[in-house]
Protein backbone atom coordinates (compact mmCIF):
# COMPACT_ATOMS: atom_id res chain seq x y z
CA UNK A 1 0.00 0.00 0.00
CA UNK A 2 2.68 2.52 0.99
CA UNK A 3 4.27 2.30 -2.47
CA UNK A 4 1.10 3.86 -3.90
CA UNK A 5 1.33 6.93 -1.64
CA UNK A 6 2.64 10.30 -2.76
CA UNK A 7 4.57 12.66 -0.47
CA UNK A 8 2.91 16.08 -0.36
CA UNK A 9 3.67 19.31 1.48
CA UNK A 10 0.88 21.26 3.22
CA UNK A 11 0.83 24.39 5.34
CA UNK A 12 0.52 22.16 8.41
CA UNK A 13 3.38 19.82 7.54
CA UNK A 14 4.15 16.93 5.19
CA UNK A 15 1.57 14.29 4.44
CA UNK A 16 0.99 11.34 2.15
CA UNK A 17 -1.89 11.02 -0.28
CA UNK A 18 -4.24 9.37 -0.33
CA UNK A 19 -4.78 9.23 3.43
CA UNK A 20 -7.85 7.96 5.22
CA UNK A 21 -8.82 5.58 8.03
CA UNK A 22 -9.05 2.74 5.49
CA UNK A 23 -5.58 3.49 4.14
CA UNK A 24 -4.26 3.72 7.71
CA UNK A 25 -5.52 0.24 8.53
CA UNK A 26 -3.82 -1.18 5.46
CA UNK A 27 -0.57 0.54 6.43
CA UNK A 28 -0.72 -0.66 10.04
CA UNK A 29 -1.26 -4.26 8.90
CA UNK A 30 1.57 -3.92 6.37
CA UNK A 31 3.87 -2.49 9.05
CA UNK A 32 3.08 -5.36 11.43
CA UNK A 33 3.60 -7.95 8.67
CA UNK A 34 7.06 -6.55 7.83
CA UNK A 35 8.06 -6.56 11.50
CA UNK A 36 6.87 -10.16 11.83
CA UNK A 37 8.74 -11.20 8.68
CA UNK A 38 11.97 -9.83 10.14
CA UNK A 39 11.54 -12.19 13.09
CA UNK A 40 10.71 -9.68 15.82
CA UNK A 41 8.60 -11.12 18.69
CA UNK A 42 5.42 -9.30 17.72
CA UNK A 43 2.93 -12.16 18.05
CA UNK A 44 1.21 -12.21 21.43
CA UNK A 45 2.75 -8.93 22.56
CA UNK A 46 0.26 -6.54 20.97
CA UNK A 47 -3.04 -6.20 22.83
CA UNK A 48 -6.35 -6.67 21.02
CA UNK A 49 -8.01 -3.56 19.68
CA UNK A 50 -10.95 -1.75 21.25
CA UNK A 51 -14.28 -0.63 19.83
CA UNK A 52 -15.30 2.81 18.63
CA UNK A 53 -17.84 2.94 21.45
CA UNK A 54 -15.23 2.31 24.15
CA UNK A 55 -12.83 4.82 22.65
CA UNK A 56 -15.47 7.52 22.24
CA UNK A 57 -16.79 7.05 25.78
CA UNK A 58 -13.37 7.15 27.43
CA UNK A 59 -12.06 10.09 25.41
CA UNK A 60 -15.29 11.92 26.14
CA UNK A 61 -14.48 11.69 29.85
CA UNK A 62 -11.66 14.21 29.27
CA UNK A 63 -13.55 16.30 26.75
CA UNK A 64 -12.03 14.86 23.57
CA UNK A 65 -13.61 13.41 20.44
CA UNK A 66 -11.61 10.79 18.53
CA UNK A 67 -10.54 11.55 14.96
CA UNK A 68 -11.57 8.75 12.65
CA UNK A 69 -7.93 7.73 12.25
CA UNK A 70 -7.65 7.33 16.02
CA UNK A 71 -10.60 4.94 15.94
CA UNK A 72 -8.65 2.90 13.38
CA UNK A 73 -5.45 3.09 15.45
CA UNK A 74 -7.03 1.65 18.61
CA UNK A 75 -9.08 -0.89 16.65
CA UNK A 76 -5.70 -2.22 15.38
CA UNK A 77 -4.14 -2.71 18.82
CA UNK A 78 -4.65 -1.22 22.26
CA UNK A 79 -0.99 -1.01 23.24
CA UNK A 80 1.11 -3.90 24.48
CA UNK A 81 0.33 -6.95 26.56
CA UNK A 82 2.23 -9.68 28.37
CA UNK A 83 1.63 -13.02 26.64
CA UNK A 84 0.59 -16.02 28.76
CA UNK A 85 3.64 -17.65 30.26
CA UNK A 86 5.97 -15.02 28.80
CA UNK A 87 7.36 -11.61 29.58
CA UNK A 88 6.39 -8.26 28.18
CA UNK A 89 8.55 -7.26 25.19
CA UNK A 90 8.30 -3.49 24.81
CA UNK A 91 10.73 -3.83 21.90
CA UNK A 92 8.46 -6.07 19.81
CA UNK A 93 8.09 -3.16 17.38
CA UNK A 94 10.88 -0.88 16.12
CA UNK A 95 11.94 1.87 18.56
CA UNK A 96 10.06 4.48 16.51
CA UNK A 97 6.88 3.36 18.32
CA UNK A 98 6.12 1.71 21.65
CA UNK A 99 2.32 1.81 21.45
CA UNK A 100 0.42 3.04 24.47
CA UNK A 101 -2.84 1.62 25.71
CA UNK A 102 -5.76 4.02 25.81
CA UNK A 103 -5.80 3.79 29.60
CA UNK A 104 -2.18 4.91 29.84
CA UNK A 105 -2.68 7.65 27.25
CA UNK A 106 -5.63 9.06 29.16
CA UNK A 107 -3.75 8.75 32.45
CA UNK A 108 -1.06 11.02 31.03
CA UNK A 109 -3.39 13.50 29.37
CA UNK A 110 -2.70 17.09 30.33
CA UNK A 111 -5.46 19.34 31.62
CA UNK A 112 -5.22 22.89 32.90
CA UNK A 113 -5.77 21.59 36.42
CA UNK A 114 -2.83 19.20 36.08
CA UNK A 115 0.05 21.66 35.67
CA UNK A 116 2.47 19.46 37.63
CA UNK A 117 2.06 16.45 35.36
CA UNK A 118 4.70 13.90 36.32
CA UNK A 119 5.68 13.05 32.76
CA UNK A 120 7.02 16.54 32.11
CA UNK A 121 5.75 19.49 30.14
CA UNK A 122 6.93 18.68 26.63
CA UNK A 123 4.55 15.76 26.07
CA UNK A 124 1.50 17.41 27.61
CA UNK A 125 -0.83 19.90 25.96
CA UNK A 126 -4.61 20.32 25.66
CA UNK A 127 -6.00 18.33 22.75
CA UNK A 128 -2.85 16.24 22.22
CA UNK A 129 -2.94 12.54 23.09
CA UNK A 130 0.29 10.56 23.37
CA UNK A 131 0.21 7.32 21.37
CA UNK A 132 3.69 6.27 22.46
CA UNK A 133 4.03 4.89 25.99
CA UNK A 134 7.52 6.37 26.46
CA UNK A 135 8.35 9.97 27.37
CA UNK A 136 8.88 10.92 23.72
CA UNK A 137 7.33 9.89 20.43
CA UNK A 138 4.06 10.00 18.52
CA UNK A 139 1.10 12.13 19.57
CA UNK A 140 -2.17 12.97 17.80
CA UNK A 141 -4.29 16.11 17.99
CA UNK A 142 -7.92 15.49 18.91
CA UNK A 143 -9.18 19.07 18.81
CA UNK A 144 -10.21 19.38 15.16
CA UNK A 145 -13.15 18.10 13.16
CA UNK A 146 -12.94 14.31 13.68
CA UNK A 147 -13.56 13.69 9.98
CA UNK A 148 -10.43 15.64 8.95
CA UNK A 149 -7.00 14.09 8.62
CA UNK A 150 -5.53 14.75 12.07
CA UNK A 151 -2.28 16.44 12.94
CA UNK A 152 0.40 14.19 14.43
CA UNK A 153 3.77 15.04 15.96
CA UNK A 154 6.86 13.44 17.31
CA UNK A 155 7.54 15.13 20.63
CA UNK A 156 10.63 15.45 22.79
CA UNK A 157 12.16 18.10 25.07
CA UNK A 158 13.18 20.24 22.09
CA UNK A 159 9.83 19.80 20.32
CA UNK A 160 7.10 20.20 22.96
CA UNK A 161 3.47 19.55 22.20
CA UNK A 162 2.44 22.92 23.58
CA UNK A 163 4.47 24.78 20.90
CA UNK A 164 2.27 26.43 18.29
CA UNK A 165 4.49 25.19 15.47
CA UNK A 166 6.74 22.15 15.16
CA UNK A 167 9.13 20.98 12.46
CA UNK A 168 8.18 17.45 13.52
CA UNK A 169 4.50 17.78 12.66
CA UNK A 170 2.80 15.78 9.91
CA UNK A 171 -0.74 15.48 8.65
CA UNK A 172 -2.40 12.07 9.14
CA UNK A 173 -1.24 8.99 11.03
CA UNK A 174 -0.87 7.46 7.57
CA UNK A 175 2.20 9.64 7.15
CA UNK A 176 3.82 8.39 10.35
CA UNK A 177 3.16 4.71 9.61
CA UNK A 178 4.36 5.04 6.01
CA UNK A 179 7.62 6.54 7.33
CA UNK A 180 8.05 3.55 9.67
CA UNK A 181 7.55 1.16 6.79
CA UNK A 182 10.16 3.01 4.76
CA UNK A 183 12.61 2.85 7.66
CA UNK A 184 12.28 -0.92 7.71
CA UNK A 185 12.68 -1.26 3.96
CA UNK A 186 15.70 1.06 3.93
CA UNK A 187 17.35 -0.85 6.77
CA UNK A 188 17.29 2.10 9.18
CA UNK A 189 15.71 -0.34 11.60
CA UNK A 190 16.47 -4.04 11.32
CA UNK A 191 15.68 -6.87 13.71
CA UNK A 192 18.87 -8.69 14.71
CA UNK A 193 17.76 -12.30 15.15
CA UNK A 194 21.00 -13.35 16.81
CA UNK A 195 21.13 -10.53 19.35
CA UNK A 196 17.31 -10.39 19.64
CA UNK A 197 17.23 -6.62 19.39
CA UNK A 198 16.66 -3.80 16.94
CA UNK A 199 19.72 -2.45 15.12
CA UNK A 200 19.68 1.18 13.99
CA UNK A 201 21.63 2.55 11.03
CA UNK A 202 21.36 6.33 10.94
CA UNK A 203 23.26 6.56 7.66
CA UNK A 204 20.40 4.88 5.81
CA UNK A 205 17.81 7.48 6.83
CA UNK A 206 16.51 9.97 4.27
CA UNK A 207 16.29 13.73 4.99
CA UNK A 208 12.48 13.57 5.00
CA UNK A 209 12.37 10.81 7.60
CA UNK A 210 15.10 12.43 9.67
CA UNK A 211 13.36 15.81 9.81
CA UNK A 212 10.08 14.26 10.90
CA UNK A 213 11.52 12.94 14.15
CA UNK A 214 9.24 9.92 13.69
CA UNK A 215 12.04 7.52 12.78
CA UNK A 216 14.45 7.27 15.70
Amino acid sequence: MHEQLVDTETEFGPTVTPNSPAVLRQLLDEFEDIVRAQGAPVDGHLAPGISRETLTEQLGSVGLAPPEELVTWFAWHNGLQQPPGGRLRADCLPPCITPSSLARALGRYYTDADADHEDGPWNSAPGWLMLDSTQNGLAIYCGDDPTNSPLARSTDMENPLWAEHSSQQVVSLCTAVSYWIRSLELGVHRWNREAQQWDYDYWRITPLLDKSGLVV
